[in-house]
C-alpha cells in the first residue's frame, strides 16, 4: 500500500530518506518529493498552510489509491522526556475551533496534539504542541481522505526543562534518526 510521509523539516526528512533510500524525484518544484517503492515523502516547511498545501501538491502530483499518510515530526511537551515518541489519536486547532479523532490501536499509548501559528514558549501537561498536524488534517480532509488512512507520529524535542529555542537541525536530525524503528514498526503495522 502506498505511503504518503508528510514531513516539515529538511533535518526531520534527512534521517528517513537515507533510512528508506528515498532519493528526489523532481529537482525544481515547490515541495520536494522524494521516493521509494511505495514510499513517497514531501518536504513542507513549517507551519499549517505548508503542511496543507503540501499535501495538496503531493495528492495531485502523484495520485494513489488507498494511500496512507503518515505525519512524523517533532513536538513540545510540557513534561514528557525529549525523545519519548507519541502516536497522536486527536488534534485541536484553536484557530479554527476544529477537532479530529484519528483511530489507533488502544494498546499504544497515545496523546493529544494541538497545532500553534507559531511556537509561544508555553507548554501545557497533557498535550503536545506542533505547528503542521492541523494543516495536513484541513487539506485530507477537504480531499475526503478518510481519517483512518491518516497517523501522525510526534517526538518530543523541547519541554519546559529544554526549551525550543534550543533546537538545531543536529538535534532534530538525532530525534528523528533515534525513532526509526518504533517509525518503522508503525509504518508495517499502522492500526
Amino acid at each position: 500500500m502506498p505511503i504518503n510521509l508528510v514531513i516539515a523539516l529538511p533535518a526531520e526528512a534527512k534521517p528517513l530518506r537515507r533510512h528508506f533510500g528515498l532519493q528526489r524525484e523532481q529537482h525544481h518544484t515547490l515541495f520536494p518529493i522524494h521516493t521509494a517503492g511505495d514510499i513517497r515523502l514531501i518536504i513542507s516547511g513549517p507551519g499549517k498552510c505548508r503542511a496543507a498545501a503540501a499535501c495538496g501538491y503531493l495528492s495531485g502530483a502523484l495520485p494513489a489509491e488507498n494511500t496512507q499518510w503518515l505525519n512524523i515530526g517533532i513536538a513540545g511537551h510540557g513534561n514528557a522526556a525529549i525523545g519519548r515518541i507519541f502516536p497522536i489519536d486527536e488534534v485541536i486547532d484553536p484557530a479554527s475551533d476544529q477537532r479530529w479523532r484519528l483511530n489507533l490501536p488502544s494498546d499504544r499509548p497515545t496523546a493529544i496534539l494541538c497545532t500553534v501559528d507559531k511556537t509561544a514558549g508555553h507548554y501545557p501537561d497533557d498535550m503536545l504542541i506542533d505547528m503542521e498536524a492541523a494543516g495536513i488534517l484541513h487539506a485530507l480532509s477537504a480531499a475526503k481522505t478518510p481519517t483512518d488512512a491518516t497517523h501522525i507520529i510526534k517526538i518530543v524535542s523541547d519541554n519546559r526543562q529544554h526549551p525550543a529555542r534550543h533546537i538545531d537541525a543536529k538535534h532534530c536530525e538525532h530525534l528523528i534518526e533515534q525513532a526509526i524503528g518504533e517509525i518503522q514498526k508503525h509504518m508495517e503495522s499502522p492500526s
